[in-house]
């Protein structure tokens, strides 16, 4: 799986109008609720593929096709061309934000029945009733706020969401319609 950018790119591979981009890495880190992934850059999905190997004893294939980041991008044919930096490296957050209720907690003193057991005259058990004064936090109303939380779904289906956030992130470089997935 991976991602073609239908556009007119000089690269340090050479020219190429069907780049193609594909995660090298993930790194899930569960304490921290963070993702963090790695993406190359290929000069077409043939180049990128060819790369892969099959069985971990293979000999390392060339990485022919793979270029650096930093390319020329031709919006039409009359364009002088705009250096751009494509992203390689992404460090996303795996929570977000929500409104919560949560309880606003005052220490008040309270009156409490308690239950004891007694003995009446003939020596039968007899259950008793005290009145208890104690400190105790109750609910005195509550508030919204705003917490972080945590999608552990998202890693259930990780290179599909990564791949959308690099399709977001190429969006805001490359016009829409041009990022397609493969």
């Amino acid at each position: 799986m991976g991602l073609c950018i239908k556009v007119d790119l000089e690269t340090s591979w050479g020219p190429t109008k069907e780049a193609y981009v594909r995660i090298d890495t993930y790194r899930v880190d569960k304490v921290s609720a963070r993702l963090r992934f790695s993406v190359t850059y290929w000069s077409n999905q043939e180049y990128a593929e060819k790369f892969n190997r099959t069985y971990l004893e293979e000999d390392m294939n060339q990485a022919k096709g793979l270029f650096s980041n930093k390319v020329v991008y031709y919006e039409d044919q009359l364009s002088e061309g705009d250096e751009i930096d494509l992203p390689t490296f992404f460090d996303i957050s795996l929570a977000e934000e929500v409104s919560v209720q949560e309880p606003i907690k005052e220490e008040k003193e309270v009156t409490k029945e308690v239950a004891y057991i007694s003995f009446d005259k003939n020596g039968d058990e007899v259950t008793k009733y005290r009145k208890v004064k104690k400190k105790e936090m109750v609910t005195i109303s509550t508030q919204t706020v705003k917490k972080n939380q945590i999608d552990s779904s998202i890693i259930g289906d990780l290179p599909e969401y990564c791949y959308k956030h690099i399709e977001k992130e190429l969006n805001k470089l490359f016009p829409r319609g041009k990022i397609i997935t493969k």
